[in-house]
């Protein structure tokens, strides 16, 4: 080898390593900047992670405030249905950064600004029990619909009228069997024949309460809406499946059945601080061999009464009694006439029952009812306006019981006595429709809460995050407003 191919390999095998030195220096930088990115990129996701689950407790600390309200004995009369002060840009974390809560209730009628508040499920028509004549009072409601509803829950093959049964679900081009069971959500609707997003959530389809930008375009974006200038909410806020009467007065003991023994009864209504007037009445009628069909009849009641048979006779009003009442027959008569006054009526109604029996499902609590779902359990469409119009004028505790339908001259007696089968002071399952928040960060988790409060202690009927469907609100104290957007 010459010395010219000795210079030549040296400087070959120079070239080599530092070919391989620039090599390992360059996959040593790429490295360290994936490391670094790596890092970086857990570190935002660990914070991401962490500001969602701030969010979220946020939400959570609503759903605590709710619960603890709706228990709190001496709060009992403060108003919940739309009260900001409670219920709207609550500050829950004062650190470096600012976390809020706001509850969004349901709005009664479609021209309702929005309210802050806690909705009663008792306010809403329960599609378990409901009848098809009672779901033809939704707007837009068909008897095609109202009959396949009714086919989806009972539990035989053979359709309604208009209905639906399995046959017609195992021909569709993915088919699947009719429920024949109660209903365990309102969603489950959109599994019936005939309803859509549009009929269930109307032009309301992420479900605030607000008429948004693109729920009032036409046909511009979806949803499809008439550009009218007013929310179409669908048939949701009127629906629920959790609407429950525990049989229970307001502190929770059982109601007293006026059916009992008469000198029992008499005694158990002195000592739950019932007039002596009104318990000597009901021990009265009970010895004649009245049976009541519900306290309500205790108000206006006036019957002649066959004092030598025991049995009931006929009313002092032409023959209109209440019913359920045995008719006399011969023998002295007497005229039993209710010392009840409107003032004690609340506290028959929330106190006195005509039954062993606890629980009822689908009674509605007149004082926050919308009116498609007063109309649906009997109020004609002048009592439904009358009612919608003086509530708004009663105080929280005048709307604890429904006795204002008398006080405030919405109903006369004898149809407080038709419809108070259907009706129900408060109830005891309410929908929390939460939204933790930081305008600092424009995060949000939306949280939707069915909660039972029957027992004094809050218990989770339902829930499920809503983060997807919104909610494009304006939220935020006044000097620190952001506008989170979201759709379904």
């Amino acid at each position: 080898m010459n010395r010219f191919e000795g210079t030549f390999r040296r400087d070959r095998d120079r070239g080599v390593i530092l070919f391989v030195t620039l090599v390992i220096l360059l996959m040593t930088g790429l490295l360290a900047a994936g490391l670094n990115f790596y890092t970086r990129s857990q570190l935002a996701a660990s914070r991401a992670d962490r500001n969602a689950a701030q969010a979220t407790e946020a939400a959570n600390a609503a759903l605590i405030q709710a619960a603890a309200l709706l228990l709190d004995g001496e709060r009992a009369d403060e108003d919940l249905t739309d009260n900001p002060e409670l219920f709207k840009d609550v500050l829950v974390a004062d650190g470096n950064i600012q976390w809020y809560f706001t509850v969004l209730r349901d709005r009664v009628e479609d021209d309702d600004a929005p309210a802050y508040g806690i909705t009663d499920e008792s306010a809403k028509l329960n599609l378990i029990v409901a009848t098809a004549q009672q779901l033809m009072m939704l707007p837009g409601m068909t008897p095609e619909i109202a009959d396949a509803i009714i086919d989806w829950r009972d539990r035989d093959d053979t359709p309604g009228p208009q209905g639906a049964e399995g046959k017609y679900y195992e021909q569709l081009a993915h088919p699947y069997s009719p429920k024949n069971g109660p209903f365990e959500s309102v969603d489950e609707l959109l599994l019936v024949r005939g309803v859509t997003e549009l009929l269930l959530y109307g032009e309301d389809l992420n479900r605030n309460g607000l008429l948004d930008a693109n729920e009032n375009d036409g046909d511009k974006s979806l949803p499809p809406d008439n550009a009218d200038g007013r929310l179409d909410s669908g048939w949701y806020r009127y629906l629920t499946v959790y609407s429950i009467d525990q049989g229970r007065a307001p502190d929770g003991s059982p109601k007293l059945n006026i059916n009992g023994n008469a000198d029992q009864v008499y005694d158990l209504m002195v000592k739950a601080g019932f007039s002596q007037e009104l318990s000597q009445f009901v021990r009265e009628a009970r010895s004649s061999g009245v049976r009541f069909s519900h306290p309500a009849e205790l108000l206006g009641f006036e019957r002649e009464v066959s004092v030598s048979s025991g049995r009931g006779g006929r009313s002092s009003r032409g023959g209109r009694v209440p019913s359920g009442a045995s008719a006399g027959d011969s023998g002295q008569t007497k005229l039993l006439v209710s010392p009840l006054t409107p003032e004690e009526l609340p506290k028959v109604l929330e106190e006195l029952s005509t039954s062993r029996r606890g629980l009822s499902l689908g009674k509605v609590n007149p004082s926050e009812a919308p009116k498609p779902v007063l109309m649906a359990i009997g109020f004609t469409d002048a009592e439904a306006d009358d009612a919608i119009s003086k509530r708004a004028g009663l105080s929280p505790e005048q709307l604890h019981s429904y006795a204002w339908l008398i006080s405030e001259n919405v109903l006369s007696a004898e149809r407080l006595w038709a419809l108070a089968p259907r009706l129900i002071g408060r109830g005891s399952t309410f929908r929390i429709d939460a939204v933790g928040y930081s305008p600092q960060l424009g995060l949000f988790q939306r949280i939707e809460t069915v909660l039972d409060v029957s027992s004094g202690q809050p218990r989770t009927l339902y829930s499920r995050d809503l983060t997807g469907l919104g909610p494009a609100y304006v939220l935020g104290p006044e000097n620190d407003r952001i506008t989170i957007s979201g759709g379904r």
